[in-house]
Formats: C-alpha cells, structure tokens, sequence
C-alpha cells in the first residue's frame, strides 16, 4: 500500500473537497494530535524529512499534509520512501504542478496521484442538480443553462451562487429569473454584455447600453476601469484565436483571463484584424493616459468628458 499520494487538478472545488474529506476520516480514526499540517514555502525538505519519520501517538497512523511542494532537488524526493515512518501517510496538494522540474517528475513517479480534473457537459449539469439536492434545494434546467451560461464551468464559483440561490428560493425550485436576478450582478458582468454588442459592432445600441448602465447607477469611473480591464484581455484572446484556441474555457486556462471576459471578447478577437485591435487598444491607451495627465477632465463631479471619452471608444470598437 503506498504510502506517499499527491493530489493536483484545476478543479479547486473537488480538491478542496477530497482533502477535506481525507482529514475527516483521519481524524474520525486516529485522532486530531496525529495530523501534522505544513505549508510547503515555510518548510525546508530536511525538516519535512523529519516530520515523516515521526511515529504515530497512540493510533495506526499518523497524516502529514503538505501544501504546495517544497523547493528541493530529484535525489531528495527520491529519498522520501527512505525516510517515511512505515506507519505515516505523506500526502501533498498542489493544484498547479510545474512539470518541467525534476523534482516534480520524480514525485509522480513515486506517489499515488489524483487528478481533480473539470466537470464539463452534462456531468456538470447533473452536479449542479445534485448539489442543489443536498442543500435541500431544487433547480430548473433552464436555470442550470443560465448558471453555465454566465459563470463556466467553474465549480468552486457554482457552488457558492448555488447556496444563495437555494437560501433565496426558500424552498421552491431555482428558476432562471432567480439566476438572472442575483448571480454576479456587478458592474463587470454588465459590461461583458457591452462587448457583445460590440463583438456585433451594434454601436447604437452599444451606446445606449452604456447610458443604461449609468442610469442605474454606474459611474462613469467605474465603467471606464471595467472596459480598460476588458480591453487588457482582448490582447491574449486575439492571440489565443490567431493560435486557434476558440473554446472560451480553453482560453481561460491557457491564456489568464475569465471565462466570462473570453466569451464576451471571443466575437471581436474573431472578427476583428489584428490591425484592427491594435488601433482599438492603442486609441483606448491614449484616452487613459490623458486622462492621467490632465488631456481631459474628469471628476465624479463633472464626469461628462469620461463619458464622451466611453462612447468614443465605443465607437472605435465598432467602426468597420
């Protein structure tokens, strides 16, 4: 039985939930003193290397959790089995493993791995109804459709909006409006719907949005950090379709930007040319560095140039 295991994955929701359930069961068993927990950044390898040869305290077994992998060398992972105390359980967490170091390859080679991959498709739909489930909840296809639709696949954050949602409903099924109404209601989602009616180059419409959105309360300070943050992600979704990548999910992984900022950007980084952008971005740029410097004036009380300067970029997005 081995007794050196990793667990890694992208999933941070699954892996939180089987390490959860591993120190559940252990303590259960042999005792909250035998569970040693050690952060791999604050530990050297030689102090890990003693931990593990520590025998358990009147139990079976002893568990030492270690988070992230020490900074050491091929040779000292290799010695981990040397070292182990027959009786203790070495277990690692690590959600993004850099396979390139030799220490890394050598540890998988040596321990028992379990990878915390996504939930995708129609497995995730049925997690969703079955989660729901076990708050005591019930949704609606429709409204699992809008939850994928507007937050990915990303469990951690489905699980949270679940639990509001579920308290919310207050015992009769989740429906879509229920969905509409309180997931992620910010300013940032918003303004994802702004960049499809620009993806769609619908300036008037895109225009009136955007005067919607102040009429509900944004500020135009706040809408201009929003799309300066959007705008910074258009770049590597560009790249990412130059490099044929055009799953947003795929993107969000690859390239370091939401899922949502993916899906909403994917249509401009489809339609647009490289030239195109750049003159997007570059025209963007020069708006905020005068901004910065005093070209324009904008306050929260006189935000009337920042609101010119929203509906020129607007219109830069949407010039064909």
């Amino acid at each position: 039985m081995s007794q050196i295991y990793l667990f890694t994955g992208e999933n941070n929701f699954l892996l939180r939930q089987k390490k959860r359930l591993w120190i559940d069961q252990f303590v259960e068993k042999h005792g909250d003193e035998n569970l040693s927990r050690i952060n791999a950044r604050d530990t050297s390898f030689r102090a890990l290397l003693d931990e593990v040869s520590v025998m358990p305290f009147i139990a079976k077994k002893r568990l030492v959790m270690v988070y992230g992998i020490p900074k050491c060398e091929k040779e000292e992972i290799s010695t981990l089995s040397n070292h182990i105390h027959p009786d203790v359980l070495l277990l690692f967490v690590e959600q993004k493993l850099d396979k390139r170091l030799s220490a890394t390859k050598e540890l998988l080679k040596i321990a028992e791995v379990e990878e915390c991959n996504s939930v995708i498709g129609n497995a995730l739909r049925t997690w969703i109804t079955k989660f729901t489930a076990s708050l005591g909840g019930t949704v609606e296809p429709k409204a699992v459709e809008a939850l994928i639709e507007l937050l990915g696949e990303d469990q951690d954050l489905l699980s949270q909006e679940l639990q509001k949602l579920t308290l919310y409903a207050k015992g009769r099924p989740v429906t879509a409006g229920d969905v509409e109404e309180l997931v992620m209601c910010s300013g940032e989602r918003q303004v994802w719907g702004l960049m499809d009616l620009i993806g769609q180059r619908k300036e008037d419409e895109a225009l009136k949005y955007i005067q919607r959105l102040m009429q509900q309360g944004e500020s135009a300070q706040g809408l201009w950090h929003i799309f300066l943050w959007m705008m910074s992600s258009l770049v590597p979704v560009a790249s990412a379709v130059e490099s044929g990548v055009t799953n947003p999910g795929a993107i969000a992984k690859q390239y370091g930007v939401s899922f949502g900022s993916a899906r909403a950007l994917l249509p401009i980084a489809r339609k647009f040319s490289k030239e195109e952008i750049k003159n997007i971005v570059d025209q963007v740029i020069g708006f905020d560095i005068d901004l910065k410097t005093g070209g324009f004036r904008a306050t929260e009380q006189e935000p009337h140039e920042l609101q010119a300067i929203i509906d020129r970029s607007i219109l830069a997005c949407c010039d064909k």
